[in-house]
């Protein structure tokens, strides 16, 4: 009897034990798996946050970046439709959005060397030939908008492009006073440029 009692004591202090291993086990299986399934969170957050970086990094870079050196390679690619063969003698760059679009366009101001057809057969009539060629931005290329000789200024002086503000193309030049000499004019004055209507328009 006695032996009985003993055995079951025994059996019962065993089961005890294997109840609370049991419910430790449990216990450190539920915390593996809250553990886990916080770091799975916090996987997914950092993921989230370089997704949207790169996102964002993309929309960044994706407009057609333009600056001197991308206008002058355009100009200098469409120079030969428009040069007759003859040399160029300067070019003035200047950027800025000349539509409203915050994309960054660019301006040349040109200036041909004059034939010696050009100047009817000798003499010096004529020291340049000036013109004006719009480039404009459309997030994906440089592209020629238009193109004049117009406002090249007079003879004896030439309008020079001096900057973009505001979407306005501002250029300089000399207007001739009462008494000027023709080779000479001396009133300074600016000239105001908007593109409107994809035209190169003055702006008065």
């Amino acid at each position: 009897m006695r032996t009985i009692k003993i055995t079951m004591c025994l059996t019962f202090i065993s089961l005890f034990f294997a109840c609370q291993n049991s419910t430790k086990e449990q216990q450190l299986a539920e915390k593996e798996k809250e553990l886990l399934q916080r770091e799975n969170e916090l996987l997914k957050k950092e993921l989230g946050k370089t997704d949207s970086i790169s996102d964002k990094t993309e929309i960044e870079t994706s407009a057609f970046f333009v600056d001197q050196s991308v206008v002058k390679k355009s100009f200098l690619e469409y120079l030969p439709n428009i040069s007759g063969g003859r040399k160029l003698s300067n070019s003035v760059i200047k950027l800025g959005d000349l539509n409203g679009d915050g994309l960054i366009e660019g301006v040349v101001d040109y200036g041909l060397e004059p034939t010696w057809e050009d100047n009817g057969g000798g003499g010096n009539a004529i020291s340049e030939i000036p013109g004006i060629i719009v480039f404009v931005n459309s997030g994906k290329a440089l592209t020629i908008q238009d193109h004049s000789e117009e406002f090249g200024g007079n003879f004896g002086s030439r309008n020079e492009l001096k900057k973009i503000s505001n979407g306005v193309i501002f250029l300089e030049g000399l207007e001739y006073a009462d008494d000027d000499a023709r080779c000479c004019p001396t009133l300074k004055t600016t000239t105001k440029l908007v593109l409107r209507n994809n035209k190169i328009t003055e702006l008065k």
